[in-house]
């Protein structure tokens, strides 16, 4: 039922929060938790938003780094963020989201959530926490710890505006419910929307890497708690950043994770495959545009692609890295595993074949096959190769300096191609 205009509700309220996912549910909380007594959470879908499809938080200096004998310091972490960002971001919001990191954990930990914990992607500081059974669990927790506080929770009622008097005090929010508006009063509003990842006008005014090519990893946030925060006169910042992902177009067609389900590769699909470094990367012209090792996995892997003729990358295999693949597992893994086992694929070949029919997976007999299916001249590909499997036998990529470990010439056929592009996962600014 839609919203009838004329039906208008009064509610009062200590706190209104805007936004379920996370961070309104744990503001949530913790205001409970200090006494604050009549909260509100309001969210325009339901509760849990795109905190529940993740598969992790960062922490440093935590509660299970401790017990498990881990050293990552909340100094060194500092260093890492503020020199990877060129000090463009604001050191003390780093510095304080990574020193209360550790304590959000234990904070967590206190709610019954349970975690391991260890790099998120390879050659990095074993900061990811995964809880058990993902975000959804997480969020689960966190909304039986909110109703057993007596917090109201209200899905399906998304703020509008938030209201002040005519000396811009603070009075209340103006929300949609399902079948009348909302005026609630109240003497603090705090606004956890997310980010704008589905506005497609904001992302072209405020993120210059973002074209129509990019697919969107999420729920599609469109900015709302910014543009209300703004009209009440709130700082806004338009050094904007997409937090660019992929390989896209790989991923299953549900993307949320299930509690007490394990990632593998049903759930994250070929990203493992096609940021293998042991392959080669083409752009649309039939070119080698990177090294493809580069962070081992890492976001900024997408960074090159991102620059690539219509957004575009072509990861090629042949059959003998697909067996070392299958017998080894992949060098790129997502997320934390105890059993090295895990990591190893039997019978890549026949599920990569398997893909096929779904139009993810190219299998070619040969050079010219290739081309053509990519519509590029044969020769383009060929000398491609062959300087490629050059710089392997020799054990030095001269254009790129791949590290050697990673060079394996690709020679033996079939040979299998995974098409895919950019991603992001969120915007990050506002």
């Amino acid at each position: 039922m839609r919203n009838n205009p004329a039906i208008t509700e009064n509610l009062n309220a200590n706190l209104v929060i805007i936004g379920g996912g996370g961070a309104g549910m744990a503001a949530a909380l913790t205001a409970a938790e200090k006494g604050v007594e009549n909260i509100l959470v309001l969210d325009k879908r339901g509760i849990g938003g795109n905190s529940a499809m993740a598969f992790g938080i960062f922490a440093a200096d935590s509660p299970v780094q401790k017990r498990n004998k881990i050293n990552c310091t909340r100094d060194e972490c500092f260093k890492i963020a503020m020199n990877w960002s060129q000090w463009r971001i604001n050191p003390c919001i780093i510095r304080a989201l990574i020193d209360k990191s550790g304590d959000t954990v234990k904070w967590l930990e206190e709610k019954g959530v349970e975690f391991e914990c260890g790099p998120f992607f390879p050659n990095q500081l074993p900061t990811f926490h995964v809880p058990k059974g993902r975000g959804a669990e997480l969020m689960k927790t966190l909304k039986e710890n909110c109703r057993a506080l007596g917090i109201k929770l209200m899905p399906r009622s998304p703020a509008a505006q938030i209201l002040t008097d005519e000396r811009g005090h603070l009075t209340g929010v103006h929300a949609q419910a399902t079948e009348a508006g909302l005026n609630i009063s109240c003497k603090a509003v705090i606004v956890a929307t997310g980010g704008f990842g589905g506005n497609e006008e904001m992302l072209r005014q405020y993120c210059p890497e973002y074209h129509s090519r990019m697919e969107r990893v999420g729920l599609p946030h469109m900015g709302d708690g910014i543009r209300m925060a703004a009209q009440i006169g709130a700082a806004t910042d338009s050094r904007n950043v997409l937090l660019l992902g992929g390989p896209s177009s790989l991923h299953p067609p549900d993307l949320h994770v299930k509690p007490g389900i394990k990632p593998d590769l049903s759930v994250i699909g070929l990203m493992p495959i096609a940021w293998e470094p042991r392959a080669l990367w083409l752009n649309s012209k039939g070119k080698r545009f990177a090294d493809e090792s580069v962070d081992s996995g890492s976001y900024p892997t997408t960074n090159p692609v991102v620059n690539q003729p219509d957004n575009l990358c072509y990861t090629v295999l042949d059959s003998n890295l697909v067996e070392m693949i299958s017998e080894q597992g992949p060098v790129m893994s997502m997320g934390v595993s105890k059993e090295k086992g895990d990591r190893k694929l039997p019978g890549l070949a026949g599920d990569l074949k398997a893909r096929v029919k779904n139009g993810l997976v190219h299998i070619f007999g040969s050079l010219e096959e290739m081309a053509g299916w990519m519509q590029v001249d044969p020769g383009i590909i060929k000398d491609t190769l062959e300087e490629y499997n050059s710089s392997c036998d020799g054990a030095h990529d001269r254009i790129f300096l791949k590290d050697k470990k990673y060079l394996f010439p690709l020679r033996t056929t079939p040979y299998y191609v995974i098409k895919w592009q950019t991603a992001f996962t969120n915007t990050i600014g506002g």
